[in-house]
């Protein structure tokens, strides 16, 4: 197993370094940008000056399948 990575592991290799980077910086990215997206979407409240006064409305529709169908 150590034979078939340590070609890519050298100093020498740019493009190998450059692929490790990439992945990384990209890795490390998308999961802030969803601890950022979970920690606003999730827990924090909306911003509404009364939020009890939020309602969802659906409509029964007979031709389809579930029955409802959101507004």
């Amino acid at each position: 197993m150590t034979r078939v990575f340590r070609p890519l592991l050298t100093r020498n290799n740019r493009v190998a370094n450059l692929t490790i980077v990439l992945l990384l910086t990209f890795g490390l990215g998308a999961a802030a940008l969803l601890s950022a997206a979970l920690d606003r979407f999730l827990l924090h409240p909306l911003d509404v000056p009364h939020p009890e006064t939020l309602v969802r409305a659906i409509e029964r529709h007979p031709r389809h399948q579930l029955g409802m169908v959101p507004l």
